[in-house]
């Protein structure tokens, strides 16, 4: 009777196959390569959006009064001295405005506000650099010019506070406030600010004190001179043009007009 001969296959001609084909079938295997991708994938896309708000807010949102502004803070005005701002929410404001319940530690005896939206405040004509006047993030060069002077007077404004603060029993100060975050706005309707519910503005400079909001350096100026001697305003050009100048003034006069 014939026989059928079946030929032997070694163990050792299969032993890799066997394994790579495991390896492949492996669930183990597959979920380990998938998290190893899905990793890659989430940290490449975490360095683009760093990289990418990095340089949109460079061009977008200098932070001017954080002291990070390639401007200058140094003028004639400072003999030279760097100054440095303080931010405060609406809240902020509030709270060391009001004497009641407060210890002198956060009651402020002279506190000059200034409220703005800061997401567009642009005092250096460098952030234009590479945009084309369609692009949306562009601002005219007389808008920065504006905001310019606007923020060299805040200088000047906060080192005379600094001096002032060196040699005076009270207690003055400037807070920026930037209505650009929500909660902030509500200080445009705030009646002790001189706001209200149904305000408009976009910018607000004001100095409250002990017997509360003052408009006028000079208490005592007739009707024909207020305008002269005005600190209260809602103005950009008005604020860097005389409120700030009159604050200063009444500042080096200890806050009393002769």
């Amino acid at each position: 009777m014939a026989q059928i001969k079946r030929k032997k296959v070694s163990n050792k001609a299969v032993k890799g196959q066997k394994k790579e084909n495991g390896l492949l079938k492996n669930k183990k295997f597959w979920i380990i390569v998938s998290s190893v991708v899905a990793a890659a994938a989430i940290i490449t896309f975490v360095v683009w959006l760093i990289i990418h708000l990095t340089s949109s807010s460079s061009k977008t949102n200098p932070d001017y009064f954080g002291g990070k502004s390639d401007l200058k803070m140094s003028s004639e005005k400072t003999n030279n001295t760097e100054v440095k701002f303080t931010k405060c929410s609406y809240e902020g404001v509030v709270m060391h405005t009001n004497l009641e319940g407060n210890t002198n530690e956060t009651y402020i005896d002279y506190l000059f506000v200034f409220a703005t939206d800061l997401s567009t405040f642009y005092a250096d004509a460098t952030m234009n650099s590479g945009l084309e006047t369609t692009d949306e993030n562009y601002i005219s060069t007389s808008t920065i010019d504006d905001y310019n002077k606007l923020f060299y007077q805040f200088v000047y404004l906060q080192y005379e506070i600094d001096q002032f603060n060196k040699t005076s029993s009270e207690k003055a100060a400037l807070y920026i406030v930037d209505t650009s975050v929500d909660d902030n706005l509500s200080i445009f309707a705030d009646s002790n600010f001189g706001g209200s519910d149904d305000s408009t503005n976009s910018s607000l400079f004001f100095l409250y004190e002990l017997d509360g909001l003052r408009k006028y350096a000079d208490k005592k100026a007739d009707s024909t001179e207020k305008g002269n001697k005005l600190i209260y305003s809602t103005k950009n050009t008005e604020i860097a043009q005389t409120s700030i100048n009159n604050s200063v003034n009444l500042m080096k006069k200890n806050f009393v007009v002769e």
